[in-house]
């Protein structure tokens, strides 16, 4: 039982602060996409209004299909 407790606190300790917020962000990479298909897992063809994205679990990528 005291095991669980001592578990317990230390969840309680691991606050977020502003701190740990800026260290974590600073190993964040910036992502750039300016289009869907700039995507690595994201196939766009003769795209139309109201398709929708689907995942194609065959080829591993999201297509734009017709709902």
């Amino acid at each position: 039982m005291d095991d669980y407790k001592s578990k317990k606190e230390m969840l309680i300790e691991e606050k977020i602060t502003e701190e740990r917020i800026k260290e974590r962000s600073s190993k964040l990479e910036a992502l750039t996409v300016r289009e869907l298909n700039d995507l690595d897992d994201v196939t766009i063809s003769s795209p139309t209004n109201n398709q929708i994205l689907k995942y194609n679990s065959t080829s591993g990528v999201w297509e734009n299909k017709d709902p």
